[in-house]
């Protein structure tokens, strides 16, 4: 996990300059929000994307970056999903309850409720968010919006421990090989491994498939991605997975690709699967 220091003393000193004038003598120093409010703003700038670490739910509109409309099915499906994640409830059911239909106001609604992300990350709730193979649907994004979740969630004491990674697979890939070809433990991985809060990104076919590939290579690339995800699931760990392709489509690829773990968050019920695709119209 990227060092935050520097970047959380520029945010500190800019919500100083607003909420400290207005708070004066009232500010509680030994937990200033000030202080709590920038180190949450530092982890937004060392984890998330950047085009995507400012944008939050009222964001999402199911219009990607270069212009592809999401199916509305897709869209309200993501949008339930991710609430229903991070806070129990799907979105669809904060509108039925509260009557609000503005965008801006449901996202508000839904910052007053308390997250159960603490619960996910006790159990190990994983993530998996997949699509059609070469469209843009905005996978990293749903991805992001969830991250920030999570580590929001550092405005409370207990979880200000917390460590966040996020990965492409394709760097994954090569520092498990460097790792194993020099056998001797890489910080990289290792911070990969136990980070509580883990994005692989950009999980592609080029990457997982086996076709070109020989069974001894096969063997080694089974045998170094495998025990890395079995690591998390032993500990708990919430893993987000972005799939670049549709997972029901190439379920035999990841099997030999990526190993028993994987499949084994696949099949898990407990794991959350967002599914994404583009409008017909």
């Amino acid at each position: 996990m990227k060092r935050i220091e520097t970047v959380k003393q520029k945010y500190f000193e800019v919500l100083k300059s607003i909420h400290c004038k207005e708070m004066g003598d009232l500010c509680d120093k030994e937990f200033c929000a000030c202080s709590r409010l920038a180190e949450i703003r530092a982890y937004f700038h060392a984890t998330l994307p950047e085009k995507h670490r400012n944008l939050t739910l009222e964001n999402y509109i199911g219009v990607t970056d270069c212009g592809t409309n999401l199916s509305p099915k897709s869209i309200t499906g993501a949008r339930n999903k991710i609430c229903q994640y991070c806070w129990g409830i799907s979105w669809d059911k904060i509108k039925e309850q509260t009557g609000l239909s503005e965008t801006k106001d449901i996202v508000e609604e839904l910052d007053k409720r308390q997250s159960i992300l603490p619960y996910r990350y006790d159990v190990g709730n994983s993530v998996v968010i997949y699509g059609d193979e070469d469209r843009p649907l905005g996978r990293t994004l749903v991805a992001s919006l969830i991250m920030r979740e999570a580590i929001k969630l550092r405005k409370n004491s207990v979880q200000r421990s917390s460590t966040y990674g996020w990965v492409n697979m394709a760097t994954l890939k090569q520092s498990l090989v460097k790792e194993g070809e020099r056998d001797n433990v890489s910080l990289d991985v290792t911070n990969y491994k136990y980070a509580d809060w883990l994005v692989i990104d950009n999980i592609t076919t080029k990457e997982v498939s086996v076709a070109q590939t020989s069974i001894k290579q096969r063997a080694f690339m089974s045998d170094l991605f495998d025990p890395f995800i079995d690591a998390r699931r032993k500990r708990n760990l919430p893993t987000i997975l972005i799939f670049k392709f549709d997972i029901n489509e190439h379920y035999k690829m990841i099997e030999e690709g990526l190993g028993q773990s994987v499949v084994e968050i696949l099949n898990s019920s407990s794991t959350c699967k967002i599914s994404l695709e583009v409008s017909d119209e």
